[in-house]
């Protein structure tokens, strides 16, 4: 009985672990999507500062 009594407390920690893991994961995909978020900013942010100077040496031309 005792045996039995420590496996049910060990299986009574899974859904804790699971819980954490699942926490983890969502975090772990949190920083997924700002990653990709921050890249496509500093990608349209370079692309308006080109646009901005193509425009300026066009007004310069003129």
């Amino acid at each position: 009985m005792v045996a039995k009594k420590g496996r049910e407390g060990r299986e009574g920690s899974q859904p804790a672990f699971f819980r954490t893991s699942r926490i983890f994961l969502a975090f772990l995909d949190f920083l997924r999507v700002l990653r990709f978020s921050l890249r496509a900013s500093i990608f349209f942010a370079l692309f308006d500062f080109s646009l901005r100077c193509s425009r300026l040496e066009a007004l310069e031309l003129f």
